[in-house]
């Protein structure tokens, strides 16, 4: 049977989706509403930009002695920290960090020296809201008198960010943060200071 128009008009809205438009759009052009022309949308891997950090630490790791590294300081009890902690852990995951577990930490004395025996590049601070704000200032400020380490807190700081930055808090990880600009931000500040 010879090709008719409707044929063809069918042949080239497949070719359209094929090439990224929407059916939305093949619909409007079908009917001669839309007065815009379909553009293909260009494809895109969306685990792209977490790729490339994944490489950069790698190629940081090549450069160092010791893998780039995260330890979840537990202040409080197994109760207190494990939520955290495992939110911690799925955070820096994705690009390939190192991470380990300091014991249990109830004093500010037991969590600077948790810091102070760890070699790791970042310590992320892992508890409750309510011992945040019993110790967190004070835990930060410790650790940042002993290390250099990225010190960031699991949680979001709500109207104490201003006191837990002033002890030494660097960043703050929490559900509802950019993933990727967070772990961009702390890639490139562990490859700062190692260069």
């Amino acid at each position: 049977a010879p090709q008719t128009a409707q044929d063809d008009t069918i042949f080239r809205q497949i070719e359209a989706a094929l090439n990224g438009v929407t059916f939305g759009e093949i619909s409007k052009n079908a009917k001669g509403q839309s007065t815009t022309q379909a553009v293909a949308v260009a494809p895109r891997r969306l685990a792209a930009g977490y790729e490339q950090l994944r490489l950069q630490l790698l190629e940081l790791n090549k450069r160092r002695s010791v893998p780039c590294s995260v330890l979840l300081l537990r202040l409080g009890s197994i109760a207190e920290t494990r939520a955290r902690a495992d939110f911690s852990r799925g955070f820096f995951n994705p690009v390939g960090f190192e991470i380990t577990e300091s014991p249990l930490c109830h004093t500010v004395q037991d969590a600077r020296l948790a810091a102070r025996t760890s070699a790791a590049d970042v310590i992320v601070i892992c508890s409750t809201d309510d011992r945040y704000g019993e110790m967190a200032a004070e835990v930060a400020a410790g650790i940042r008198a002993d290390v250099k380490s990225l010190l960031v807190l699991a949680g979001r700081p709500f109207d104490r960010e201003a006191e837990y930055r002033g002890g030494g808090v660097d960043e703050f990880i929490y559900l509802g943060a950019n993933h990727f600009e967070l772990l961009h931000a702390i890639v490139e500040k562990i490859g700062g200071r190692h260069d």
